[in-house]
């Protein structure tokens, strides 16, 4: 395993969402290269039928082996709590994958009421509905399918005034059901988190699994020998499909066109 240590992380989601994880990488572990695809030709992957998800994940996970990437993240909650038992059957290479932090919003909740905002796909999949079932008895879930937050987000129009009336549409009635905590259950909600606070004025509480995906990808890489024990790496690179990303959170990193 050894001579595996200087590969790279593989890192997909359907566009800039995974980016919230890069982000916590190159703190956690900064000594990593990072190869990230952005699938654009695809996205929203939450509008994706499970057989047309399956297929891309497939395409995406291949690419990155064949760059070598010693562990997967996949850094997308939609096509992690649909697939992930089926693609860690199918890959030998360890794959973390991302899903709403309900577990750590339910030992946070005082009020015994917690808010879920991620895509229609990872409300309605088993492993959310199973995971909901793991939380503290008497706590309960307002889940709200994000409509329109990840365009949003992908054309760069987190801070128009319009995007805080749509976050406002789905946070208020939570907040009006005495919901204290709110899981950001999509990895590109993060980036909504100065305008979801503008909302909340601090009522709620935050979960961003950003970090956590971090440190369990650590744990991964010192469990399989893995962790990389060079300098600090900046070879990182970008790739995306279709269209090449809008949004200036990505302006300092060199993008490369696929077509996969």
């Amino acid at each position: 395993m050894s001579n595996l240590i200087s590969n790279p992380i593989g890192l997909f989601d359907s566009g800039i969402g995974g980016y919230s994880i890069f982000i916590a990488l190159k703190k956690v572990i900064p000594r990593e290269k990072v190869i990230y695809v952005l699938d654009n030709k695809y996205s929203p992957y939450g509008y994706l039928k499970k057989s047309k998800l399956k297929e891309r994940s497939i395409e995406i996970i291949n690419f990155l082996i064949s760059k070598k990437s010693k562990i997967i993240i996949i850094a997308c909650n939609t096509v992690t709590t649909n697939l992930i038992s089926f693609l860690r059957k199918k890959y030998s290479v360890p794959i973390v994958g991302v899903e709403p932090g309900v577990i750590p919003a339910s030992l946070k909740t005082k009020s015994g009421i917690i808010g879920v905002l991620a895509t229609k796909s990872t409300i309605s999949s088993y492993l959310f509905k199973k995971t909901s079932k793991k939380i503290v008895k008497d706590v309960n879930i307002i889940s709200k399918e994000g409509k329109d937050l990840i365009e949003i987000i992908e054309n760069d129009k987190i801070e128009e005034n319009s995007t805080l009336k749509v976050l406002k549409s789905l946070i208020d009635p939570m907040m009006k059901e005495n919901a204290d905590v709110l899981v950001l259950g999509c990895t590109h909600y993060p980036f909504l988190t100065d305008q979801i606070k503008k909302i909340t004025k601090n009522k709620m509480s935050i979960i961003d699994t950003s970090e956590s995906i971090a440190f369990q990808t650590k744990r991964s890489l010192k469990n399989e020998k893995l962790l990389s024990n060079s300098e600090e790496n900046t070879s990182n690179l970008f790739f995306y499909t279709g269209n090449c990303p809008k949004n200036k959170i990505l302006i300092n990193e060199k993008l490369i066109k696929i077509k996969i």
